[in-house]
């Protein structure tokens, strides 16, 4: 199954903005255990949709250090 996963505000916490973003961890623990039964995860966002700017490395780097399975 194709399964798309906001980041902001259901993986994560962005109250002090997306470079302090801290990650909700029983909710990746859900999401990777999606993966893990063999689910395609795409996380999706709209970071950078009003402002113009490109948060990809950004994410991509905090998908990774918060243990988040997908191909990212």
């Amino acid at each position: 199954m194709l399964i798309y996963c906001d980041i902001d505000g259901t993986i994560c916490n962005t109250k002090g903005g997306y470079m302090n973003a801290k990650p909700i961890k029983k909710n990746i623990a859900k999401i990777n255990k999606l993966y893990d039964e063999g689910n395609i995860i795409v996380y999706w966002t709209a970071r950078g949709k009003a402002t113009g700017i490109d948060w990809s490395v950004l994410t991509g780097q905090q998908l990774t250090d918060w243990g988040c399975r997908t191909v990212h």
